[in-house]
């Protein structure tokens, strides 16, 4: 199965998932459902966020230009 085909079967297309994005480590698009867009910008602080969590608990994270609330954020996750 691609990424691709993950976030259309098995995220959104359960409809308890209205948008999803995958991307590499790089900042790459992996997958993302039509319509849904991330600046640059926001993926690098997601993706450093898993390097220094400090920022994004501090501050937040954004998506699509939406701001989030960060309770937890390590290595491995960002909640």
């Amino acid at each position: 199965m691609s990424w691709q085909s993950y976030v259309d079967s098995n995220l959104v297309g359960t409809g308890n998932v209205s948008q999803a994005s995958i991307f590499g480590l790089n900042g790459g698009v992996w997958a993302t459902s039509p319509g849904f867009q991330l600046q640059p910008s926001e993926v690098s602080k997601i993706i450093e966020g898993f390097k220094n969590s400090e920022p994004v608990i501090e501050n937040g994270i954004h998506i699509a230009g939406e701001k989030y609330f960060t309770l937890l954020a390590n290595e491995r996750s960002i909640y």
